[in-house]
């Protein structure tokens, strides 16, 4: 058994041990990795994949004191708790990766699920790192199709992008496996709903989860079937069938959907967003129904052949 940390003082020790051993750190629930930058006795620097490690963001020994003085009052820690107790806009930010740190040490336990909850144990320790298995995640890890790690499919993301670049290119490749195999693999999903997203920090973690989600809902081959049936009325030209077909998908509404489209042929298909309807219509609008982008489409369309373009925005 090894000896209960309880002091903030031995518990401070212990973080910038971890900090000084590990190059990276990833975050419980969504597994974005954080690459440490430099540690102080004052402070732990790093850089998120989630800002493209362009950002550093700074965690004090005062904001991780913060954090385990209301995991020693209430015996349990979440996002929620971080908020009400120890608000400040920031937190909003670095609270979930103060949070991974706290989860090494042998005084404490963690769970995902159904939110990301630390655990203070109250008698034992236990080993660094251990998980506290909930009943959604037992039966979200079952050996199938539907067990595709977040990792792997960030790594999947990462590898497009180191071989293709940012966006031109992997929308050429992604989009040539798409018409290859007439259906999206779950990889595919992830990377337009991640693509298509606004580039602000909370858009992007909320597409992210929505690709998330939608993989464990229906698998490998629900992706495949509703895809493969989507792009097949989308080349009889039942477009409003095919975008509805789409957004069949958790996270994908028709503005995804179109995307998705126009992976699989920007020749015939384009991206439709409010900034190209506001162009084309002169008219405010964030929701889109199918028939938006038949019209919109339709239009589109006559435009890249007075051009001489594709319909690709």
């Amino acid at each position: 058994m090894t000896e209960r940390i309880l002091d903030f003082e031995q518990v401070w020790r212990k973080i910038l041990q971890v900090a000084k051993e590990k190059g990276e750190v990833c975050t419980l629930t969504q597994k974005i990795p954080n690459q440490i930058v430099s540690v102080s006795e004052s402070a732990i620097t790093v850089m998120s994949e989630r800002t493209g490690y362009r950002k550093t963001r700074e965690l004090t020994k005062e904001d991780f004191r913060s954090l385990w003085e209301v995991l020693m009052r209430r015996g349990k820690l979440n996002v929620e708790d971080i908020l009400h107790d120890c608000y400040n806009v920031y937190w909003k930010k670095i609270g979930r990766i103060m949070m991974t740190f706290l989860a090494f040490l042998s005084d404490v336990e963690y769970s995902t699920r159904p939110q990301q909850t630390l655990y203070l144990m109250p008698t034992n320790t236990h080993l660094l790192g251990t998980k506290r298995e909930h009943k959604m995640e037992r039966r979200a890890t079952r050996n199938d199709d539907r067990s595709l790690s977040c990792e792997l499919l960030r790594e999947a993301f990462r590898k497009a992008v180191r071989e293709y670049g940012e966006d031109e290119d992997v929308l050429h490749y992604v989009g040539k496996g798409i018409k290859e195999r007439s259906c999206l693999t779950p990889q595919d999903l992830f990377y337009i709903i991640c693509w298509k997203a606004p580039s602000d920090e909370v858009s992007r973690g909320k597409a992210t989860n929505n690709a998330f989600e939608c993989i464990r809902r229906i698998g490998a081959k629900g992706i495949e079937n509703v895809t493969k049936e989507a792009i097949k009325l989308a080349e009889r030209d039942e477009i409003e069938k095919s975008i509805e077909k789409l957004t069949e998908l958790h996270g994908v509404k028709t503005r995804v959907a179109s995307a998705i489209l126009t992976f699989y042929n920007p020749e015939k298909f384009g991206v439709m967003d409010k900034r190209a309807w506001k162009a084309l219509y002169n008219e405010e609008k964030e929701d889109f129904e199918p028939k938006d982008y038949v019209k919109y489409l339709k239009d589109i369309r006559e435009l890249a052949k007075k051009c001489r373009s594709s319909p690709l925005v």
